[in-house]
């Protein structure tokens, strides 16, 4: 059963809030570690949260590493797998490549300051043409081995 379009859009803001409360996490470790001259604050919470370390998205244009809690990271996949459910032939397309997009976007939404809910979930969705065209165009030729092409 397919969810309806506004649960959607609830669903992919809370992903997105979720995501944008690990940064704003780590971006006040990282104040802390500026004030106090080390990095104990992050060794910390990697000490009592081993899980989010090498958690990280990329900033748009310059991709610097900006830090993430897993929580965030397992936010871009719920997203990814909604966005491939909601797409024809969704199927085709890989899951990591999605989520790798849905990050790139999602931090540049935040930059940008996008705030309705409907922009948001729209800008998420423009990941299709990001997608290489011979990669969509492979998802719409049969296969004559009877097995559906993927992405990388």
């Amino acid at each position: 059963m397919r969810a309806s379009s506004s649960d959607s859009v609830t669903e992919c803001v809370k992903d997105y809030e979720c995501l944008i409360e690990g940064i704003e996490f780590f971006l006040g470790l990282q104040q802390e570690i500026v004030k106090q001259g080390n990095i104990e604050a992050i060794r910390r919470h990697y000490e009592q949260h081993p899980e989010d370390k090498l958690c990280h998205i990329y900033r748009p244009g310059t991709r610097e590493i900006v830090l993430c809690r897993r929580s965030g990271i397992e936010a871009i996949e719920r997203m990814a797998i909604r966005l491939i459910t909601e797409t024809p032939s969704g199927h085709d397309l890989s899951r990591r490549r999605i989520a790798e997009i849905i990050s790139e976007r999602i931090l540049q939404v935040a930059i940008d300051r996008v705030t309705d809910d409907e922009e948001l979930v729209q800008t998420l969705k423009t990941y299709r043409s990001l997608i290489p065209i011979s990669v969509r165009a492979s998802a719409l030729r049969p296969d004559p081995s009877g097995l559906r092409p993927t992405s990388p």
